[in-house]
């Protein structure tokens, strides 16, 4: 699996002009502002997307939002990009906790 930065979500429609302006406002945040698509090798295929819900706040804190297309949920892929985005976050300057909202019994 890889992660490349893309514009869009596959299961949400996002008000992609307000998400473009805000990051061309704050181009020294622009990582914690770009959404990154999930991209399943073997398929070569979107399945899904992640993001951060902007850059680390003042207790050094990020938030990942994601989501993952029906076909694909429950098999670990979106785990497994959480925790790469995760490792990421951690390495970098300002952040020391990263944060992910669920619903309740939800397995990616």
């Amino acid at each position: 699996m890889k992660i490349i930065s893309f514009n869009g979500s596959p299961r949400k429609k996002w008000n992609t002009s307000a998400l473009l302006e805000k990051a061309w406002k704050d181009l020294a945040n622009i990582q914690w502002l770009t959404n990154w698509q999930i991209i399943l090798a073997v398929e070569n295929r979107a399945i899904g997307s992640a993001c951060f819900m902007g850059p680390p706040n003042e207790k050094s804190e990020v938030e990942i939002g994601y989501g993952i297309n029906d076909p694909y949920y429950g098999h670990g892929y979106m785990t497994e990009a959480i925790v790469a985005l995760s490792a990421w976050a951690l390495q970098q300057d300002g952040v020391k906790v990263v944060t992910a909202k669920t619903n309740k019994g939800v397995d990616t």
